[in-house]
């Protein structure tokens, strides 16, 4: 395998005995690159020197015997003058000795070449910013020194020319920055001496207009007294002064935040990290469905004007992008799923958008010339080769959705040439040297790609034919099925897509007719796979499964009466496997349902409280309130005779156990929230030694029956926290519940425990696929990550036999690859006394090099000519397991993470360097503000309708101090003391409605009492956000979260555009709503907008806010969206 840079051309070195003249000659004849001829220049120099003379007539002066090769020959020279310093003071030291109109050819073309930005653009060639720094202040200076005053035709055009160049230069953001005070003085002076004694006044008069508003007040004061003797030059000493007051006015400072000026370098690292911060949101919200909408998208932002009709262009940065992206995003340890995202982005869906580019291909052109042509095997190449040393490190040792580690960049020209866009000899030709991947492998492969798969026939096939009463999971061949598809459909955007239709058609078919078990196995044959369900999560988005499953659940009852059937207990668990199936995609996919709850939504409302919070908002404390306390007393007297049967069946021996009369006695919802409040009780009545730990073991014993499997995943999450809490206590009651839950579960079903097999892809390594093993796979596909990275964080956890149990069974049923790692401040073990606002300003500003210079600092363990990422060899057997994670460096990690994990200090941090920037004219804190600004703006707008929106409120004006009083005194209420109601109560679990008629009712009268009460709809607001301060209430009319009208209107527009009365809307419309709502309050938009609206214009803050302000909607209207 090669590592490292790729190459296909090789340039030979001249080597025979040449003059200057033959050189020159023999370059314009053979149209030699640049970066060739300065080869060849420099070799000849070293054998005997060029003096300046052979150096004017032979270079110089030869471009008029060139002909129609003129522009090729000045190009030539300007690129070897900017080549090195000494050519530099070379070349212009001669060029006042040639004729005028020569000088003008020069002078026009660089700058021309200047002001097109394609002084750096010859291949292999790569002009120094310091060369470009000593021209403009010094040898341009010397150079107008230089020139004659002689009133000659030819002198006068060349004088034009050369004083439009200087204006160009000093009105460049870019070039004018590298201009340094004495020198901008200097060469100021010098030109008007020079247009002062060829008596040009009205060139001095324009001159002088153009530049002044770029120098300073002393400078200008110069050229007024310089000036004096000329009419149209005079510029009083007061109109000089207003002029310098305005450049530090706030207009000045807005303009002066304009990141145009940076150097090229600075200039393209900022437009790196823009686009991973594009890139990377992209990447976490799959904003990436719509190929065609994408690159629109990926041009209008990133592609400059001349050059959106370039598809070579177009296609090189796109390549570079992604890989780059990717990388950056395996060093900061991005979640699992997004790495997923951007390698299945790269190999599946890019391929797709160079398709519509159409690069000319190679192969596909007769002209021998190749080197002239922009070809897409050159686009790679060029993608390839500009990644950092650390990126490369990356990308050729990847082991993220497979078992074996792989090079991303052969992957790439894999799936190219699967998509007929390179030949399968391109292979070969890109990696010459690697011998494990052979040309009629790659075909084979190809004809592989090309087979039909039919996938909707055998889902039909092993799953709606299927008789669940005479055909298991396993002999349908449902789940071998889907395990064998991720490698089916890895380089295909076609098959994945059909994938993902298939199964929300299939999933939404099955939920409408209610067949719960054909749902059943549909759901377990995915969520045993993580590789599976992030293909499907990839192509549909997370939310359309989650709308099926939270609709479905919430509106179904999983009510068996008094049947007799045996198998009511599996049907129980249905419901078990889809709560477990929304959790898991909220969990793989990081999305954060606790900012909200839901009136009559089961499955919302248990998240919130079972899982998020796991019971710490109930008690068995009586209400305080006394409304209805006759009625609250019996509810209560019920559940604690419910609560003493379930504890009596579960853990008492003198019992008969769970009788089928006491399972059915509730339903299954109330029993999923029953059952995690029982056994915590157990377990700190245990802990209290009230109960004996083999009591307790036998009541675990009953959450291997299938129904109860799924309460684990609360008294999992429930024991990590109670761990945590005691974390120096490696023997805890806690850990030992922990062992005995998994491994009862595990035992039970898997009878090679401890055979030592490897399974970095263990769900096809099971020897038994029943309901309870797969159901609990689920839960360690949930909380395996949590287990590990807990049971971890003990001291001396290596020291425990039960420990090292507990990581063995996990590792060995956990793909692996999406094991999450998490790092803290103390493990990054580099950053110590830190000054954290400064670091975090730092990371930002200087993103890229961060990489580079940690790259030394990466974790690569190398096997062979293969490579494994943190693992020592290639056959870990037992439960010898390491985490096949990728390499990052944990300094650059921790600040991405503490910029994700704080991003509100991010605005504060802003203003302040605002401030600063107002003073010093930093640099740094231009470059720090505008990735800020960028970053902000990345962070609250998501669509075209949301930079409307936020475009609208940057335009408002702050509202006086007795509207925000006013404000906050409607939409306060102070509680004077905390009263506990039957809400709070152990027994609210019962409050549910499984009946939908009831449903209906209960929403119906709920509409009802807040169209009658407003102040409760804006209470419901309230509670269901978190963290809602005063600041938030002053604008609580800007986006109706806290009107009594907003919400409710909406959803009753959803209601009666459906044309029926007294339905009750679905729970994910409310969800849709809701979160609208919250993105528009919380986000660090609405941050910036509250603190700009509350400042007084006399703060010393508004000056800072308001060039923000406008900073903000400059960059709000170029974001294309």
């Amino acid at each position: 395998m090669v590592v490292g840079r790729l190459k296909l051309i090789d340039y030979s070195v001249m080597t025979t005995e040449i003059s200057l003249r033959r050189l020159v000659r023999r370059a314009r004849s053979k149209q030699l690159q640049s970066k060739v001829f300065i080869s060849l220049y420099e070799e000849l120099n070293e054998r005997k020197a060029i003096d300046g003379n052979e150096y004017v007539t032979e270079l110089l002066e030869s471009t008029e015997e060139s002909g129609s090769t003129s522009n090729y020959q000045v190009r030539l020279v300007l690129d070897l003058a900017f080549s090195s310093y000494d050519r530099l003071v070379n070349f212009w030291t001669n060029l006042s000795k040639i004729s005028p109109r020569l000088q003008i050819t020069y002078i026009s073309q660089l700058h021309k070449l200047f002001n097109s930005n394609k002084l750096q653009q010859q291949p292999g060639l790569k002009i120094e910013k310091d060369i470009i720094k000593r021209f403009v202040n010094v040898q341009f200076k010397q150079y107008v020194s230089q020139l004659t005053s002689e009133s000659d035709k030819n002198i006068i055009s060349l004088t034009n020319h050369v004083v439009t160049f200087a204006i160009y230069i000093f009105k460049s953001d870019k070039y004018g920055a590298l201009i340094e005070e004495q020198a901008t003085s200097q060469l100021v002076s010098t030109i008007v001496a020079l247009l002062k004694s060829l008596k040009l006044n009205q060139l001095l008069n324009f001159f002088i207009l153009k530049i002044k508003s770029v120098i300073n007040e002393t400078q200008m004061i110069e050229i007024v007294s310089h000036s004096k003797d000329t009419t149209k030059a005079k510029v009083d000493e007061k109109h000089t002064s207003s002029t310098t007051a305005t450049t530090v006015s706030t207009s000045s400072t807005f303009k002066n935040l304009n990141i145009s000026s940076l150097s090229p370098p600075k200039l393209e690292n900022f437009s790196d990290t823009q686009k991973f911060i594009w890139f990377s949101k992209i990447m976490k919200t799959w904003k990436f469905d719509n190929n065609e909408a994408f690159l629109k998208s990926f041009i209008n932002n990133f592609v400059p004007q001349d050059k959106r009709k370039n598809p070579y262009f177009i296609t090189s940065e796109l390549i570079k992008v992604s890989f780059r992206g990717f990388g950056y995003s395996v060093l900061n340890n991005e979640p699992r799923y997004v790495l997923f995202n951007w390698k299945n982005f790269i190999i599946s869906r890019i391929p797709i958008i160079l398709s519509q580019l159409k690069v000319n291909n190679s192969n596909s052109s007769s002209n021998n010339n190749s080197e002239e042509i922009e070809t897409l095997d050159k686009a790679i190449l060029y993608g390839f080769n500009s990644q950092s040393d650390s990126i490369i490190k990356v990308l050729t040792n990847l082991r993220i959705g497979s078992i074996k580690s792989y090079d991303l960049r052969q992957i790439f020209i894999k799936t190219l040439i699967f998509n007929k866009l390179l030949v399968p000899s391109s292979f070969q030709t890109f990696f010459p040297m690697e011998s494990k991947i052979t040309h009629q492998m790659i075909v084979n492969e190809l004809n592989q790609f090309n087979f039909e798969l039919n996938i909707r026939s055998k889902f039909k096939e092993k799953l709606i034919n299927i008789n669940g009463e005479f055909t298991s999971l396993e002999e349908s061949g449902l789940l071998a099925y889907c395990n064998s598809l991720p490698t089916l459909l890895e380089y295909s955007y076609k098959r994945q897509h059909e994938l993902s239709s298939v199964v929300y058609d299939i999933m939404k078919d099955l939920i409408q007719l209610k067949q719960h078990e054909k749902l059943n196995r549909l759901l377990l044959s995915i969520f045993n796979n993580i590789q599976l369900l992030n293909i499907i999560v990839f192509n549909l988005g997370p939310e359309k499964i989650l709308d099926l499953l939270i609709n479905f659940i919430d509106s179904e009852n999983y009510d068996v009466g008094n049947d007799d059937d045996e198998n009511f207990q599996e049907a129980y668990s249905y419901c078990g496997v889809i709560i477990l199936g929304i959790i898991l995609i909220i969990e793989t996919f990081k999305i954060d349902l606790s900012s909200l709850q839901i009136k009559n939504s089961f499955i919302i409302n248990y998240i919130n409280d079972f899982y998020y919070r796991l019971c710490d908002n109930l008690s068995n404390q009586s209400p305080t309130i006394k409304d209805n306390e006759e009625e609250d007393s019996i509810i209560i007297i019920n559940y604690n005779n419910l609560l003493t049967d379930w504890v009596n069946a579960l853990f008492d021996d003198a019992n008969d156990g769970l009788s089928d009369e006491l399972i059915k006695s509730i339903g299954i919802k109330q029993i999923y929230k029953l059952i995690p409040i029982v056994y915590q009780q157990a377990i700190f009545a245990t802990k209290l030694g009230k109960i004996d730990f083999n009591i307790l073991n036998n009541g675990i014993d009953y959450l291997s029956q299938v129904f109860l499997i799924p309460c684990i995943i609360n008294i999992i999450k429930w024991l990590l926290k109670e761990i945590l809490l005691v974390k120096h206590d490696n023997d805890s009651i806690f850990i030992k519940v922990l062992s005995e839950i998994i491994r009862s579960n595990y035992n039970k079903n898997n009878s090679n425990a401890n055979s030592g097999t490897n399974n970095n892809n263990s769900h096809n390594n099971s020897n038994s696929h029943d309901l309870s093993t797969l159901i609990f796979k689920i839960i360690i596909n949930i909380s395996g990550s949590n287990i590990l990275l807990t049971l971890k964080k003990l001291k001396d956890w290596e020291s425990s036999i039960k420990i090292k149990e507990i990581i063995g069974i996990i590792t060995s049923e956990l793909d692996t690859n999406y094991v999450e790692i998490e790092s803290t401040l103390n493990e990054a073990g580099k950053i110590q006394n830190l000054n954290i606002v400064e670091e975090v300003k730092n990371h930002l500003v200087n993103f890229q090099q961060n990489f580079d210079t940690n790259s030394n600092s990466l974790s690569l363990t190398r096997n062979n000519s293969s490579s494994a990422i943190i693992t020592s060899n290639g056959n870990n057997g037992g439960h010898n397991h390491h985490m096949l994670s990728p390499p990052f460096d944990q300094q650059t990690f921790f600040f991405h993470n503490y910029l994700n994990r704080h991003f509100s200090q991010l605005v504060r941090l802003l203003i302040l360097e605002t401030q600063s920037f107002q003073k010093s004219n930093n640099e740094s804190t231009k470059i720090f503000i505008n990735l800020s600004i960028y970053l902000i703006i990345m962070n609250s707008i998501n669509t075209s309708e949301d930079k409307k929106y936020w475009k609208d409120q940057l335009q408002q004006q702050p509202q006086s101090n007795v509207e925000k009083e006013n404000k906050i005194k409607k939409q306060i209420k102070f509680d004077q003391q905390f009263n506990s109601s039957m809400e709070n109560h152990y027994s609210s679990i019962f409050n549910d409605s499984n009946s939908n008629d009831s449903n209906n009712d209960q929403s119906n009268d709920q509409v009802k009492k807040e169209e009658d009460q407003p102040m409760d709809v804006i209470d419901d607001f309230s509670s269901m956000l978190k963290d809602v301060d005063e600041d938030d209430l002053m604008l609580g009319e800007e986006d109706d979260l806290f009107n009594d009208k907003g919400l409710m209107n909406n959803l009753d527009g959803l209601v009666q555009s459906n044309g029926i009365e007294n339905v009750t809307v679905s729970t994910s419309k409310v969800l849709d709503e809701f979160n609208a709502k919250i993105n528009h309050h919380n986000n660090l938009l609405r941050q910036f907008n509250l603190i700009r609206l509350r400042e007084k214009p006399e703060s010393p803050l508004s000056r800072t806010l308001s060039i923000l302000n406008d900073k903000f909607i400059e960059e709000i209207d170029a974001f294309y969206i």
